[in-house]
């Protein structure tokens, strides 16, 4: 670890309370010179002096450490100029510092500056492939004599803890600083919390220094770091903590992109940052050297930073007061001493709720425990699974599993969703990944996929966890029709370690599938299994369903019983043979799952009456 930091978390340097690094490039970089047309990572190349400029400026500002402008110098972004890019980028933050020592200015700077070798996430979203990508550029800095490395704006910390034991065994002198992105409410974009994030990285003897930067502005910022030493008592004394915030958030105007936040508040916040324990302090998106030298000048004020540490103080007294007041509602899940009988039944594709709302009434007086809603099957627009979950709960007092897609929302718009539907009282989810739009549409609807399911599961769990009143019991799809069964199972493991209590499988209709489900019960020990019913209702159908339909199976022999049947007798053999399937599944899962053909619920009923008594 660098001299300076390690003198600052000891107590030794009596002169300076912080480190101070530089704020944004790249934003700076476009607001100074106009240019948003291209990536200012290649102005390493192209355009040297304005590089060579701004490091400059910030090191007249005060920055007792800057960063080469290579934030996102990845090779699957440039290719083959990622290597020149890096090696310029080096050799003039190298040039600055030299520049600026020798020349003669009013401040007279003459003091040691550091270089951070600067790196943002890398393009990939496998987690060997990052690690891959960071070994390629991280050989090209520590060949360019750097050592010092600043991986900042992550959402995960898994990829950069690998790259930091990577880099200490290179080099064991190296000083490796780890930042984090999060929202105003503390999670990242991969739906981590920051809480959990850091704590990772604080116990990694690899990382010297850890703390937040981007995403969010001063104040949010500040307030997540209270947060951390008030409430969850976390030990910012432990580790060199770093914050590097925004200069506020974004506004759009004439298709430009601007920060108008004021610069003596985001000067103010990051000065009371320090009486938090915050040692290394500097500016990200939306900062200039104008910020930096505002900061540098604002903790000088001691008064102000006894004066923070004190309320915290206070604060910490009075909020043991108020420890144990989070309510939770006693909502105890399914009962579970009986098979639960879960039924599938789609939205309409307009507004008209009528038939939606008379079958769910048809469903709930047949004994059914709960109505599943799909979110918009095969990517198609119907209503919003939520929204009529909510609806049923409220109105008929029937459990809902709305089902909850990772293809069209954001972790914005996905937290917004959750926090509505634990309003509204529904408690059990569950989350797939969802099936991708059409390919002759995807230039007019985008698809979003920021979360698989696994990871959406983590993020409802931290927020059962952190946030909200009543828990959301998380459940998830098990496809026993799957070819390669041992990978669904692995990912179905996965899926319990981020929080899923229970599975709703794919139709049992074949030997195979049984068998797989027979083997879903041993390997998954802990979880609920809801097995899965499909009523065949015709020939026809049950030839589309073997020969079009993704995650179900129909065997030749089930076909065959269909043959020449009229639309009464093959709606009597749907009943039928599900009632033959649940006795077959009957004692390796917890419940059944039910999905309405063509919402005939008429057959659904049937079938629940031949079912419901199954032990």
């Amino acid at each position: 670890m660098l001299k300076k930091l390690e003198n600052l978390l000891e107590g030794k340097d009596k002169d300076s309370q912080y480190f101070l690094f530089d704020g944004g490039f790249g934003t700076y970089y476009s607001e100074k010179y106009n240019d948003i047309s291209s990536k200012c990572e290649m102005a390493n190349i192209t355009y040297s002096k304005r590089v060579l400029d701004i490091h400059k400026e910030y090191i007249l500002a005060g920055a007792d450490a800057i960063k080469t402008n290579t934030f996102g110098a990845f090779r699957d972004t440039f290719g083959d100029d990622c290597s020149n890019i890096i090696r310029e980028g080096v050799a003039l933050a190298r040039q600055a510092i030299l520049e600026t020592n020798s020349e003669k200015t009013v401040r007279n700077i003459h003091k040691e500056i550091e270089i951070f070798a600067d790196l943002g996430p890398t393009p990939r979203e496998i987690v060997s492939e990052q690690i891959q990508q960071y070994k390629e550029v991280v050989d090209i800095f520590l060949e360019c004599g750097v050592s010092n490395f600043l991986f900042e704006t992550l959402s995960d910390v898994q990829a950069v803890k690998e790259i930091a034991k990577y880099i200490k065994e290179k080099e064991k002198n190296s000083t490796i600083v780890v930042s984090f992105g999060v929202m105003p409410d503390g999670y990242s974009r991969e739906g981590f919390f920051y809480r959990d994030l850091l704590e990772r990285a604080a116990y990694d003897k690899n990382i010297d220094a850890i703390g937040l930067n981007c995403v969010s502005s001063a104040l949010h910022i500040y307030s997540l770091i209270r947060r951390l030493v008030k409430e969850y008592n976390f030990d910012i004394q432990n580790k060199p903590f770093i914050t590097m915030p925004n200069a506020g958030y974004p506004v759009v105007r004439g298709y430009r992109t601007f920060f108008d936040g004021n610069i003596d508040y985001f000067g103010e916040q990051l000065a009371k940052m320090l009486g938090l324990g915050v040692k290394i302090l500097g500016g990200c998106c939306g900062t200039t050297p104008r910020h930096m030298m505002v900061v540098s000048k604002k903790i000088k004020d001691k008064a102000k930073l006894n004066e923070e540490i004190a309320v915290l103080d206070n604060d910490k007294k009075e909020e043991k007061k108020n420890e144990g007041k989070k309510i939770t509602e006693n909502y105890q899940g399914f009962d579970y001493s009986k098979k639960v009988i879960a039924v599938e039944l789609d939205s309409p594709k307009n507004d008209d709720l009528t038939k939606f709302m008379d079958g769910a009434k048809r469903l709930k007086k047949a004994g059914v425990d709960a109505i599943t809603i799909a979110d918009c099957p095969i990517a198609r627009p119907r209503m919003d699974s939520s929204l009529l979950a909510c609806k049923v709960k409220r109105e008929l007092g029937l459990d809902v599993i709305p089902h909850m897609t990772c293809r069209d929302r954001n972790i914005n718009a996905t937290k917004a969703l959750l926090l509505g539907i634990s309003a509204e009282g529904i408690r059990n989810v569950l989350i797939i990944t969802g099936d991708p739009i059409p390919s002759a549409f995807r230039d007019e609807v985008k698809i979003v996929y920021q979360f698989n399911s696994r990871k959406l599961a983590r993020y409802v769990n931290s927020l059962n966890n952190e946030l909200l009143q009543g828990k959301i019991n998380i459940y998830g799809a098990l496809n026993v029709n799957a070819r390669n069964f041992d990978v669904e199972l692995s990912r179905a493991k996965q899926k319990m370690q981020e929080g899923v209590c229970g599975f709703l499988t794919q139709p049992i209709i074949t030997e195979n599938a049984l068998n797989n489900l027979k083997k879903a019960r041993t390997e998954l020990a802990g979880a609920k299994i809801l097995g899965g019913i499909i009523p065949i209702v015709s020939e026809k159908n049950a030839r589309f369903m073997q020969s079009e339909i993704s995650g179900i199976d129909v065997d030749d022999a089930t076909i065959e019983r269909y043959v020449g049947k009229s639309k009464e007798e093959a709606t009597k053999l749907a009943v039928e043979i599900s009632e033959e399937i649940a006795y077959k599944i009957k004692d390796y899962v917890d419940g059944f799952y039910l999905m309405t053909p063509f919402n005939r619920v008429s057959i659904m009923v049937d079938i629940i009456d031949k079912i419901k008594n199954i032990k």
